[in-house]
């Protein structure tokens, strides 16, 4: 439809939106800021469940592509999400190791304490120094937004160089996901991106050259 004729019309066949004003897709439809800030919804134009959740994905996907507002806004709800998660996960690993320990306090608790004291876990029986839920929350999210995978070229160069993953000890097979220990140092240490998560839960430190996890 022409610009002149558009203009004619009482009511659109459609509705306008800015990609700037989205603050949100769900199954529901689009939340957008509109007039005087307030908040309204775009309905998905169709009953079908299973058609909403394919209209909501198949959005998300492009502003995460194409706005930088929409993604930070998205990144903020994955972010508190993974981290809740990653929370969860620090608790039952603590009580499952120390079950003693874990009756008269939670993990974060018993960190705190010995930040303040300055005493070394090792002696209440505590090995574990996992990497915080936060920074690994980060990390599972930007994997997402920046997934690698090993292909043939990289399969090739590594078996030949005998370079294998220092955390299972396994080599680094087609398809396989697989990341860069995240930290300050040139070094650029690879490991199975499962791994990496696994170790963040026990250790801060990487296991070739004990640098602590960190991103800048």
């Amino acid at each position: 439809m022409e610009r002149d004729k558009i203009k004619k019309c009482q009511k659109l066949p459609f509705q306008i939106c800015p990609i700037l004003n989205i603050r949100g897709v769900n199954q529901e439809g689009i939340y957008y800021i509109g007039d005087r800030g307030r908040e309204y919804c775009i309905k998905w134009p169709t009953d079908s469940l299973w058609k909403k959740k394919e209209f909501q994905k198949w959005l998300h996907e492009i502003l995460i592509r194409t706005s930088d507002r929409y993604r930070n806004i998205a990144d903020r709800e994955v972010l508190e999400k993974l981290t809740r998660e990653e929370e969860d996960i620090s608790e039952k690993l603590f009580k499952k190791r120390n079950p003693i320990l874990a009756r008269t306090g939670t993990l974060l608790q018993w960190f705190r304490f010995s930040r303040t004291m300055n005493i070394d876990l090792e002696i209440f029986g505590i090995n574990d120094c996992p990497v915080s839920a936060r920074l690994i929350a980060t990390f599972r999210l930007h994997y997402t937004r920046n997934p690698k995978i090993v292909d043939e070229t990289m399969q090739r160069m590594t078996a030949e160089n005998g370079e294998i993953c220092a955390i299972c000890l396994y080599k680094f097979d087609l398809n396989e996901r697989y990341e860069i220990w995240p930290g300050t140092s040139t070094a650029q240490h690879l490991f199975h991106y499962d791994c990496i998560l696994e170790q963040f839960r026990t250790d801060f430190k990487c296991p070739l050259c004990r640098e602590p996890a960190s991103f800048i």
